[in-house]
């Protein structure tokens, strides 16, 4: 059966230079975020024996880079399905060189089959390399292998693998996590970078090992001090990972598990400690996706007693960001009931994070006369997220506020409402006399696609406020269309050196990826009188045939402006037309 996990893990460039030393070692990369995934199960698989003389001959084709991919993966497969040890090390060797990714992930399975933990610490450096946001080694499908019972992607193979050869060692990874003293700051630099692997480890085991569990469990209740910070956040997203695996184990025979139960209440008292940040949204999708009538119980226990107003502020959006029927409840309470307007406009917030609900929309619609300025700002927004085809008729009326954040509020608020009708309103505060006000219209508008929304769109690439003319270019940046990268071309002389640079990066991905949208907006362009960006269409003309292009650059060499003359005699030259 197929368990939903969040999988994570510290990975860290090791300071080591033997390619299988004992110790995993130093680092210091932070926690990788990542979603839900599936977990594995393995398969029984079959086993073949090989004579000396195969076996060298098999050796000698896993070395061998210049056999073709194919005969080398199979290669490799053999050495795993015979048990064969004299491939471990030149099975490091393929992941820890230049390689064929295809290749790559063939030796990481192999030395999962083969079970020697000597190849950790290059696992772990080659997880660094699979993960983040700009990862070095990207493989775009999944690979499936005979011991594995589902399709995996790189990074989840990796790990799969890690966890698998960190099972036979755990108990020396455990006792290299054990702190050396009463504060990481006493040791050295070296050790805490074996811990941190150690952990890595630690975490890939997963659900694996109760003594897995029990170390991600002491260490996430450490005393501040005990490890450096992120060792508590990875140790927590761990214990998600595997309070997820538990809780779809447990749930067909609807029996109560205690590990779950003190994994839960460790996250419910952490997660209210954490500042906002990617980490707390992936604890939050663990309680929602687990046991959220518990995780909600808890919270509200933090929000309703004496916690400081710092606790309180984050259960409350911890609550948002749960998205549960019984989170709604507590936030409309908040809402209605709290005095600390802070603590009300976290739960309007709150309540917009949680999708259509009329009790959340009739609170939230109480809340546009609140005291507080923000609390009526903050639902405004939400009522943008929820509100459904009412969102409109319920912000629009704010827009004749005299607070220009108000009304910059209400340009938000109509620009994820999704409803046509919000193009009208939009367009007359794309017309307001704050900037901040018109730059959250245009930004809205781009939402919103239409003849009317582009034509202000384009209108505000020439804004006299910077901060309108860049909303305005980010905007045109995705709309690939003729008449966006027409306004771009006339961005190309703007007085701001940054958005002159923006704009020539977007109009090379429009050619290189768009490139009819492109040049049908190239040609109107260069055959413009009036446009301001027509000289700079012409020096984006490259060497070409296209008979329009051609003689659009001919009828600009009579053009009024001198600039425009020069430009498009330069392109003809270009194109050898000239």
């Amino acid at each position: 059966m197929k368990r939903l996990l969040i999988t994570t893990l510290v990975v860290v460039p090791m300071l080591m230079t033997a390619a299988f030393a004992d110790e995993p070692a130093a680092g210091e990369a932070p926690p990788r975020l990542r979603p839900f995934r599936p977990a594995f199960v393995d398969r029984p698989r079959m086993k073949i024996t090989l004579e000396d003389t195969a076996l060298n001959r098999i050796l000698a084709t896993v070395r061998d880079d210049s056999v073709d991919i194919e005969t080398r993966v199979d290669a490799i497969s053999t050495l795993a399905l015979a048990d064969a040890k004299e491939g471990v090390a030149p099975l490091i060797h393929i992941i820890e060189r230049q390689d064929q990714t295809v290749v790559k992930l063939a030796a990481v399975w192999a030395l999962g089959e083969l079970g020697d933990p000597m190849a950790i610490p290059a696992l772990l450096r080659l997880h660094r390399q699979a993960s983040g946001s700009r990862p070095s080694l990207r493989y775009d499908g999944t690979v499936e292998f005979p011991g594995i019972g589902a399709e995996l992607t790189a990074l989840e193979l990796i790990e799969y693998t890690i966890g698998r050869l960190g099972v036979l060692q755990l108990s020396r990874f455990v006792r290299l996590l054990s702190s050396p003293g009463d504060s990481y700051h006493a040791a050295s630099d070296t050790f805490i970078g074996q811990q941190r692997s150690a952990l890595a480890v630690i975490v890939c085991v997963g659900d694996r090992d109760p003594a897995a569990t029990e170390a991600l469990i002491t260490v996430a209740k450490s005393p501040e001090g005990a490890y450096p910070p992120d060792f508590r956040e990875t140790a927590l997203l761990g214990l998600a990972r595997i309070l997820v695996a538990r809780t779809e184990e447990f749930r067909p025979v609807r029996a109560r598990d205690p590990v779950s139960d003190q994994i839960l209440n460790i996250l419910t008292e952490q997660v209210v400690e954490m500042e906002p940040g990617d980490m707390r949204k992936q604890i939050a999708a663990t309680l929602r996706n687990t046991n959220p009538v518990r995780a909600v119980t808890r919270l509200t226990h933090r929000f309703v007693d004496d916690s400081s107003e710092t606790v309180r502020m984050r259960a409350i959006e911890v609550l948002g960001l749960m998205r549960t029927r019984e989170a709604v409840e507590v936030l409309v309470w908040a809402l209605r009931r709290e005095e600390n307007p802070a603590l009300r406009w976290r739960a309007a917030w709150g309540l917009g994070q949680t999708g259509h609900s009329q009790l959340a929309l009739d609170e939230l619609t109480k809340a546009l006369d609140d005291d507080s300025p923000r609390v009526r700002r903050a639902a405004l927004e939400a009522i943008g997220h929820i509100g459904g085809d009412r969102a409109v008729e319920l912000v629009s009326p704010a827009a004749n506020s005299e607070d220009p954040v108000t009304r910059a509020s209400v340009a938000q608020a109509l620009g994820r409402s999704g409803d046509k009708a919000a193009i009208e309103p939009l367009l007359e505060l794309a017309g307001d006399e704050h900037g901040g006000v018109r730059a959250a219209a245009i930004a809205s508008l781009g939402a919103l696609p239409s003849t009317e929304s582009l034509r202000a769109i384009a209108k505000a690439a020439e804004d006299e406020d910077r901060t309108v003319r860049r909303t305005a270019l980010h905007v045109l940046s995705r709309l690939n269309l003729p008449a966006a990268y027409a306004a771009l071309f006339g961005m190309l002389d703007d007085a701001d050196r940054n958005i002159r640079s923006d704009a020539r990066h977007a109009l090379y991905i429009g050619r290189a990826r768009h490139r009819d949208a492109f040049r049908r907006a190239q040609v109107a362009v260069i055959r413009s009188r009036t446009h301001p960006g027509t000289a700079q269409a012409c020096n984006f003309v490259e060497r070409t045939s296209d008979g329009e292009v051609i003689e659009a650059l001919r009828a600009a060499t009579e053009d009024a402006r001198p600039s425009v003359r020069a430009a498009a005699h330069r392109a003809l030259r270009r194109t050898g037309s000239q």
